[in-house]
């Protein structure tokens, strides 16, 4: 009996250590480019604990994954930043007994892979990541931009956001809190999802951001382009406004040439839209408790059109990139609010 516990107790030894050897790959290579000052830091967190799979042109494709490409590209030509990739992978274990760290980190400085480990998370939000990043983060930048991939960041309170860990909630107050984690705040944050340019998401955001990038509609995970992000390399750099536009005009313009439905994608100056969004969103709670429980996922309205807020939604501080969809009842819609707002 004594034996056997011995075994036993070797065995889950072995299985841990070859857990902890798997976990970190730190790269040791030096490069006199890491000794240069970062003009600027940019944080990709993709979610991927969740159904990312999607087909075009008869080809199978994973979101998540199409995301993580464009990333990496981003931070191999972050010559003069610093760039810190977060894969939110579902959360497994080891023999359905052992938790294992599922979700991997990359951290790139001056173009080059400083480091890649896996990591694990007990938390809806990013606590997990944000230890990370501070643990890692070794200078001071001019210029901090958030980017998250994922689906809708839900506006209500509400679970199963994450696939493999149900019993997390995730929502825009955890997601704004969450940010305040890794920064004080931020110059730039990119919501790469579905219907996060709303009153309650900008509302939480305040403070925090200076400038959101969002669509009031659907965007698929991996559609926004980041190719803009290669201007805070030139010696004139754009504003933090200049670039958000870059990053959607481009966006805007790809997706309007590959897709049949509505194409909405909005940059919102904070500072500018503080007043509005103060006075606003509380007409705006109020007229959510009204309507049953939204629909998770199911796609927003064009604020304007609702008529508790209508003479209330100012577009001032919002520059939107709009093409209604080739067909339909609202294909003859030539403008949007740049606001998404629940039905």
């Amino acid at each position: 009996m004594a034996v056997l516990k011995n075994y036993c107790i070797l065995f889950i030894a072995i299985i841990f250590l070859f857990e902890g050897c798997a976990s970190s790959n730190r790269v040791t290579q030096k490069s006199t480019s890491f000794q240069k000052e970062t003009a600027y830091t940019i944080i990709f967190v993709i979610h991927a604990d969740s159904d990312y799979l999607f087909h075009q042109n008869g080809r199978a494709y994973q979101a998540d994954k199409e995301a993580l490409g464009k990333a990496t590209d981003v931070a191999i030509n972050a010559h003069n930043g610093e760039v810190f990739i977060f894969h939110q992978k579902p959360k497994k274990k080891t023999l359905w007994l052992f938790p294992k760290k599922s979700r991997q980190f990359l951290h790139y400085k001056n173009g080059a892979l400083v480091e890649r480990s896996h990591y694990s998370s007990e938390d809806g939000g990013f606590e997990a990541e944000a230890i990370i990043y501070k643990a890692n983060k070794n200078s001071k930048s001019d210029r901090n931009i958030f980017v998250y991939l994922g689906h809708e960041i839900p506006s209500y309170e509400g679970r199963s956001y994450h696939q493999s860990q149900p019993k997390h909630a995730f929502n825009s107050f955890v997601f704004a809190n969450s940010l305040k984690e890794f920064e004080p705040n931020f110059d730039l944050t990119i919501l790469s999802t579905c219907n996060n340019g709303n009153l309650q998401t900008a509302h939480e955001l305040l403070g925090i951001t200076e400038v959101l990038l969002a669509s009031p509609q659907n965007l698929h995970l991996s559609y926004l382009d980041f190719e803009s992000l290669s201007l805070l390399e030139n010696e004139i750099k754009p504003t933090t406004l200049a670039l958000a536009d870059s990053i959607g005009e481009s966006s805007f313009n790809r997706l309007s040439n590959s897709l049949q439905t509505a194409v909405t994608v909005s940059v919102y100056d904070m500072n500018r839209l503080q007043p509005m969004l103060e006075s606003t969103f509380p007409i705006y709670q109020k007229y959510l408790q009204t309507i049953s429980k939204p629909v998770p996922f199911a796609d927003n309205l064009d604020c304007a059109n609702l008529k508790s807020l209508q003479g209330l939604i100012d577009s001032a501080g919002v520059h939107t990139y709009f093409r209604p969809a080739m067909f339909g009842r609202k294909s003859n819609q030539t403008t949007h609010s740049g606001w998404g707002c629940k039905e």
